[in-house]
């Protein structure tokens, strides 16, 4: 379980089950087919000349126009989905231990805003399907060879 620190709150991201993953995946699809490239290409550039950190920036903002047209696209209930399974794997640091971020959908801290759910729910797709959609996420185990 990774731990992350979000607007100065820690986190832990835990894992969705493979048949969550399967179900967050194919609603992710069309976002990632379309992200993919982008991340790919600006890794590509970082890695040959660090001297144009521009070109990565122009890259990543071409890739934002049909990202945002992909993602305002899809169903209030597929976005509600993905984020409902993300936040369900999410716990957060309280003095006395860990508390679920998420039970059944409900958000249990009224606190957390969208720029949280957001990072929350990018950490939670980086570390369940960092496999099968490359997302730049080194952590996940290599196969068993």
């Amino acid at each position: 379980m990774n731990t992350e620190t979000i607007n100065g709150i820690e986190y832990q991201i835990g894992k969705l089950p493979v048949l969550e993953q399967l179900h967050v995946g194919r609603r992710l699809a069309p976002l990632l087919a379309h992200a993919i490239p982008a991340l790919l290409a600006l890794r590509t550039d970082e890695a040959s000349d660090e001297s144009k950190p521009d070109l990565g920036m122009l890259i990543l903002s071409a890739a934002a126009v049909p990202i945002a047209d992909v993602l305002a696209r899809m169903s209030n209930e597929d976005v509600e989905y993905v984020v409902k399974q993300c936040l369900d794997v999410c716990q957060r640091k309280q003095p006395k231990g860990w508390a679920k971020v998420a039970a059944s959908g409900a958000i249990m801290f009224a606190d957390i805003e969208a720029d949280t759910v957001i990072a929350l729910v990018k950490s939670v797709v980086e570390v369940s399907l960092g496999r099968f959609f490359p997302t730049g996420q080194s952590e996940s185990p290599a196969p068993n060879q």
